[in-house]
């Protein structure tokens, strides 16, 4: 997770900064690593998530920070900064703070 917390940071580096390139580079970074993380074995070995129903509920986290992920770069190519912020928001609280008040009490 620490990738995701580092690409997150940049994202929202890019956002201050008005750097659109690393806004959507770090974007499509996201959506690479949810790919490589998406397995059965990944979230075994890596999260401890053994059972189908708890990989299900980590792929929909997973899914909202992949599509926020995809909707982010496409605006980052237009440089528009609403619908950006409005996925970089989705993307944190769908995504991310869901997932870790599900599985990280």
């Amino acid at each position: 997770m620490t990738s995701f917390l580092s690409y997150w940071q940049d994202i929202n580096r890019g956002v201050m900064v008005r750097d659109f390139d690393l806004i959507k580079e770090r974007s499509n970074d996201l959506v690479s690593l949810a790919k490589e993380i998406e397995t059965d074995e990944a979230l075994e070995e890596h999260f401890g998530l053994g059972g189908p129903s708890q990989r299900r509920k980590f792929r929909g986290f997973l899914e909202a920070v992949t599509s926020n992920a995809k909707a982010i770069a496409g605006a980052a190519e237009t440089e528009d900064m609403t619908p950006i912020l409005d996925s970089f928001n989705s993307m944190w609280l769908d995504g991310c703070v869901s997932c870790h008040n599900k599985f990280r009490r």
